[in-house]
């Protein structure tokens, strides 16, 4: 198992149970496994797997073959970000979420959102204050005025700051909806 940075999921491709031996990848959100589909090395199982973060991209060394060798080849490869959720093999708009962020691709503005960051009824990422579909500088500069005009269990001055940075829902802009915004800073 690997942590894909890019794609905001845990990783774990192959592997065996009582009977056969696997080659399909599976990515734990935090909340869901998703298939993340077929493509890669033989089946197999005890495989060695990291994640390139110069180069973006899962490596997976050895493992266990179904015939009984060590199999001592490397494999490389980039998971899709987000999973095939109709099964007809493509990425589309065919999907009837296609970024898996709880919000049908009609009414989605933001269509590939990262997995397991927040967003709101529309798709936008909560923290998402200037509308880009990306939390980033310009969204940190808004909500470091929200956090000072608000604290625990003060409302903030501007209902705009409790509608974008209030990431807990409980009225106010503190540190648990910082913690909020730095889980979707600077993803895209």
């Amino acid at each position: 198992m690997v942590y894909d940075r890019s794609a905001g999921m845990c990783v774990v491709f192959g592997g065996q149970n009582a009977v056969d031996f696997f080659d399909d990848s599976w990515g734990w959100d935090g909340t869901d496994w998703v298939r993340l589909g077929d493509a890669g090395p033989s089946s197999r199982s005890s495989a060695g797997m990291c994640y390139d973060t110069r180069r973006g991209r899962g490596v997976l060394f050895g493992g266990q073959a179904p015939s009984g060798p060590w199999d001592a080849g490397t494999w490389e490869t980039t998971w899709p970000t987000t999973p095939d959720f109709d099964g007809d093999g493509l990425l589309d708009g065919c999907d009837p979420d296609i970024d898996n962020d709880g919000v049908p691709n009609e009414t989605d503005v933001c269509d590939y959102t990262p997995m397991g960051i927040p967003v709101n009824a529309q798709g936008r990422p909560m923290g998402d204050f200037n509308e880009n579909c990306a939390v980033d500088f310009n969204d940190f500069d808004v909500f470091s005025v929200c956090l000072w005009v608000s604290g625990p269990g003060i409302k903030p001055w501007f209902q705009e700051c409790e509608d974008v940075f209030d990431f807990d829902a409980d009225i106010d802009v503190d540190l648990r909806d910082f913690a909020g915004f730095q889980t979707s800073f600077g993803r895209e």
